[in-house]
C-alpha cells in the first residue's frame, strides 16, 4: 500500500515528495536552505543505504550519518521523522534489540516517539507489517 496525500482533489503518492511537501508546509525543513539541503541529503542517503545487502554495514553507515549531520540541527526536521520510521522498521525486521549497539539511533527514535502527537498515534494506529 502506498501512502497517498490528496491536495485539492489531486493525489500525490510518492512518499518522499509527500514528506517534503508537508515539511515545507509545517516548518520542518530546518532553519535555512542549508538545513533543508542536509535533510534532503540524509533522506536520499537513507534510500541509498536500503540497497545495502550487509545489514551490519547498513546500520553502521546510518549511525555515522546521523552522528555527523542530524545532531547539528536545533529543531526537529522531517529527516528525523524519516529516520525514526526507518529505525522502527529495522527493529521490526531484526528484533527489538537490533539498535542496542547504536545508542544515538535509539535516542533519535525515542525522541521522535516521545512527541505527544506521535506517541498518541503509535498507541492507536492499526497494525501493519510493512
Amino acid at each position: 500500500m502506498l501512502p497517498v496525500l490528496e491536495i485539492d482533489g489531486k493525489p500525490v503518492a510518492q512518499s518522499n515528495a509527500v514528506a517534503r511537501y508537508l515539511a515545507k508546509k509545517y516548518d520542518l525543513m530546518g532553519r535555512n536552505e542549508w538545513d533543508a539541503m542536509i535533510c534532503d541529503v540524509l533522506v536520499d542517503t537513507l534510500g541509498d543505504f536500503k540497497q545495502e545487502t550487509d545489514v551490519q554495514e547498513f546500520i553502521c553507515l546510518i549511525e555515522e550519518v546521523q552522528n555527523k549531520c542530524i545532531q547539528t540541527f536545533f529543531q526537529t526536521t522531517w529527516a528525523d521523522f524519516v529516520f525514526a520510521a526507518a529505525l522502527e522498521n529495522f527493529e521490526y525486521m531484526f528484533g527489538a534489540s537490533a539498535l542496542d549497539k547504536y545508542p544515538a539511533l535509539r535516542a533519535l527514535k525515542k525522541r521522535i516517539h516521545r512527541i505527544p502527537a506521535i506517541s498518541d498515534w503509535l498507541i492507536r494506529r492499526p497494525f501493519t507489517n510493512s
